[in-house]
C-alpha cells in the first residue's frame, strides 16, 4: 500500500497534478473582489475575534444560505460549510477547527491531510468541522491543504450574503445602541440577613446583543445578573434572561436572596476617660486626648475582647507623648497593637441579624500612663459589654453600615 501511495505521488508530480492548486490559492488570506466594490479577504488565519457566523448549504444548482448567527454553529449535513465573517465584514475564513498543523509554516498555518483521514462527512466528523472533511478544500498526497477562494467568493456571490450581513451588522448596532434604554433592571432584594441597607452593590449586570439562530430577525438581549464578591452571601433564582429587542421597554425583576453578612475585624466603638486622659477606639482607629495642661506619656496598652487579652509595653524610645490640650497627630490601628488571638475574635462569619442579637462582646482597653509633673503611673480602664447587633448597628465605621 505505501508503494502503491508513493507511486501515485511520484506519479502526480509527473503529470502536473499540483497545477490545479494554483488557482486555489494558499491558506493565507488574500483580498478579493466579491461584487461591486466590495472587497473581502479571504483566507485562514485561525485567528477570530467577534464577528459572524454563517452556515451556507449546497444544492444540485446553487449555494444557498441556512442562517447568520452571533454565535458559532454546527454543521448538520453532509453538504453544508460553515463561514465566518468579521465585525468589518472584510475578511472571511471557512470556520473549521485546527487539524494537523504542519510544522513548516511559520506565518500562517498549513495543514496535511492523509486518505485515511479524506474527504469523509460522516456524522462523527460533523463536530469537528475541519480542513480534512470540508468540500471548500483540496489537497493531494504530498501537499498542504489548499483554499478554494473562488468556490468561497461564489458562496457569497449565490447567496447575495454580503447586503444580509449589512443588515444583520446595522440591526445588531441600533440593538446595542438601544439597550440601555430598552432593559431596565428591577431587582426583587428580599434581605433574610437583617443587615442589608438597600445601598450597596450585591451584583452585576451584563448585557450583550446575541443571535443563535438567524440574524437579523432574531436579534435578541441576553442579561446575565450574578452576585458579586461582597460581605453578602446571596441567591439569584434566575441569572441568565433572554428579551428579544423590539421598541418596547422591557423590565428585567430577578428575585435576589441576602443570606447572611460577613464582618471582619470587627471592633466596637468605645470611649473611656478620665480626669487627665481620654480613650476613643472609632471604625478601628485608635486616638488619646490629654485633658491637662502637662505633658502625658503612655507606658503600655491592654486590649481585652472576650477571654483574649494583648498588651503591648512602649519602651522608652517608643512611648507616646501627647503634648497638654490635644491629642496624638495621627490615629493607632487596632490590628497593629493586638495579638493574632483577638484578630481572630473579631471575625464573625455569615451572620444574621438573629444570631447577632443571641452574642455579646466583652470589649475594653487598660492604659498605663504617667503626668511628666507628678512622676506617678495611673491606670485607665474600663471594659464593656455589648449586644453585637447593636454594637454593629452603632457603630460608624462604613465598611460595617
Amino acid at each position: 500500500m505505501r508503494g502503491y501511495l508513493a507511486m501515485l505521488a511520484i506519479s502526480c508530480l509527473l503529470t502536473g497534478c499540483l497545477a490545479g492548486h494554483s488557482t486555489m490559492g494558499t491558506l493565507k488570506p488574500e483580498p478579493f473582489v466579491i461584487e461591486g466594490t466590495d472587497t473581502v479577504n479571504i483566507g485562514f488565519s485561525g485567528l477570530k475575534d467577534k464577528g459572524y457566523h454563517v452556515k451556507v448549504r449546497e444544492t444540485k444548482e446553487t449555494w444557498e444560505l441556512v442562517n447568520i448567527s452571533l454565535a458559532p454553529l454546527k454543521i448538520d449535513s453532509d453538504n453544508e460549510e460553515l463561514l465566518f465573517f468579521n465585525k468589518n465584514l472584510t475578511y472571511v475564513q471557512p470556520e473549521f477547527i485546527l487539524w494537523k498543523e504542519s510544522q513548516n509554516s511559520p506565518t500562517y498555518p498549513h495543514f496535511i491531510c492523509s486518505p485515511s483521514d479524506g474527504n469523509l462527512r460522516k456524522a462523527s466528523k460533523q463536530n469537528s468541522y475541519n480542513p480534512c472533511n470540508s468540500a471548500l478544500t483540496s489537497y493531494l498526497l504530498i501537499a498542504d491543504v489548499y483554499i478554494n477562494k473562488e468556490k468561497i467568493a461564489n458562496i457569497i456571490r449565490q447567496t447575495g450574503l454580503l447586503p444580509k450581513l449589512h443588515e444583520c451588522k446595522t440591526q445588531q448596532a441600533k440593538a446595542m445602541e438601544e439597550m440601555d434604554r430598552l432593559l431596565v433592571i428591577e431587582p426583587q432584594i428580599f434581605d433574610k440577613s437583617g443587615f442589608y441597607r438597600g445601598n450597596e452593590n450585591i451584583f452585576s449586570v451584563s448585557k450583550k446583543v446575541v443571535s443563535s439562530n438567524d440574524c437579523p430577525s432574531d436579534i435578541e438581549y441576553s442579561v446575565r445578573i450574578r452576585p458579586i464578591k461582597s460581605d453578602y452571601d446571596t441567591d439569584i433564582e434566575t441569572e441568565t434572561y433572554h428579551a428579544r429587542f423590539s421598541s418596547n421597554v422591557q423590565k428585567l425583576k430577578p428575585v435576589i436572596l441576602i443570606n447572611t453578612r460577613d464582618f471582619k475585624d470587627f471592633y466596637p466603638d468605645y470611649v473611656n476617660e478620665d480626669s487627665a486622659l481620654m480613650v476613643v477606639l472609632n471604625n478601628g482607629k485608635l486616638h488619646f486626648y490629654n485633658k491637662k495642661d502637662q505633658f502625658i506619656q503612655i507606658y503600655s496598652i491592654s486590649v481585652r475582647y472576650n477571654s483574649e487579652v494583648s498588651n503591648i509595653d512602649l519602651k522608652e524610645a517608643n512611648r507616646i507623648e501627647i503634648p497638654p490640650l490635644s491629642r496624638t497627630k495621627d490615629p493607632y490601628e487596632i490590628k497593629d497593637i493586638i495579638n493574632k488571638n483577638i484578630i481572630e475574635k473579631a471575625q464573625f462569619p455569615k451572620l444574621t441579624k438573629e444570631l447577632a442579637m443571641k452574642r455579646t462582646i466583652r470589649f475594653g482597653f487598660a492604659v498605663k500612663y504617667r503626668t511628666l509633673d507628678q512622676h506617678i503611673d495611673k491606670t485607665l480602664y474600663k471594659e464593656n459589654t455589648y449586644n453585637l447587633y447593636s454594637a454593629i448597628m452603632d457603630s460608624d465605621n462604613p465598611q460595617v453600615k
